[in-house]
């Protein structure tokens, strides 16, 4: 076995790529499990693009890491490390394998069919448009060492960007946050900017990213006559980032984080909806409350703005 540049290369590229990955999810992703374990704090995204958001949050990372494993594949098979094509259906076949298991509830994670487009063309376009793959007969056991070692430890990184939905045996004290309190806002019109988008594959997310913001102006001026607006163009006085959250069970929720040019608030609404004019309302009306009078954050109960 000859150790040459172009494995190098297709080695280097493959760690690059996950090192990529890697620093996207601490940027967008934090809460997986991997890095729970080093109890790093959840950070606010720096893209403020709803659709650009979505995509970093929820594909990128998924895209470099099947890119990776990808070219894993390819430097391998050059160094006769893996010699089948048994061998490397095997190995390509984890992303869909992880997908489904998504899909069946096996592991946390949301079923994306787009995950499976990408995943499709990614291994398309690396491992099966150029002439890599040759038959050869399977010898013996060990030539199927190094393809397990390469499934084991992709299928531990899949594992490892899972949401942390797991109680761990180490106990971290939370670290006290101060108690913040705002008074409502009494200027107007008050310019309203409103950012969409979900925890899970919305089937028609630009179309309620067109008119979920209509419809939250329309509700809270329907209780304040004129005070609020869209921010066309201009810079707004109010941001509300809404993320839609589900159960899986055609049941609704939402998070909501409010942000004005001196403070924030965050709200949550359980996944008990089941439509999401209900859960509009709900929502504008929430706000509207604490734009109106004032909010608290991290104060004990009864708190007076």
């Amino acid at each position: 076995m000859k150790i040459k540049f172009r494995h190098i290369f297709l080695i280097g590229s493959a760690i690059v790529l996950l090192l990529i990955g890697t620093i996207n999810y601490f940027i967008f992703r934090p809460d997986i499990l991997l890095f729970s374990f080093f109890n790093i704090p959840v950070t606010k995204n720096l893209i403020h693009s709803s659709a650009a958001a979505h995509f970093f949050s929820w594909y990128f990372s998924d895209i470099t890491w099947c890119a990776a494993l990808s070219l894993i594949v390819v430097a391998f098979s050059k160094l006769q490390l893996i010699r089948n094509n048994t061998s490397k259906i095997f190995i390509l076949s984890l992303p869909f394998v992880t997908e489904a298991a998504q899909g069946l509830h096996l592991i946390s994670g949301t079923f994306d069919i787009n995950d499976i487009f990408c995943y499709a063309i990614i291994i398309f376009l690396i491992n099966i448009l150029p002439p890599l793959l040759t038959t050869v007969n399977m010898k013996k056991v060990k030539e199927q060492l190094w393809p397990a070692m390469i499934f084991i430890i992709f299928l531990a990184m899949a594992v490892a960007s899972m949401p942390n939905n797991y109680n761990h045996h180490t106990y971290r004290k939370p670290i006290p946050q101060p108690c913040v309190t705002h008074k409502g806002l009494s200027y107007s019109p008050i310019l309203l900017k409103v950012n969409l988008t979900g925890y899970y594959t919305m089937k028609d997310l630009p179309e309620a990213q067109r008119t979920v913001p209509d419809y939250v102006l329309n509700r809270l001026n329907s209780t304040n006559y004129g005070k609020f607006s869209l921010a066309n163009g201009v810079t707004p006085n109010l941001t509300l980032n809404i993320t839609y959250t589900t159960d899986s069970y055609q049941h609704y929720g939402a998070e909501v984080r409010g942000y004005v040019f001196d403070g924030d608030f965050y709200i949550t609404f359980p996944t008990n909806y089941i439509t999401f004019d209900k859960l509009d309302n709900d929502i504008a009306d929430k706000v509207s409350t604490f734009i109106n009078y004032g909010w608290c954050k991290n104060c004990p109960d009864p708190c007076n703005p």
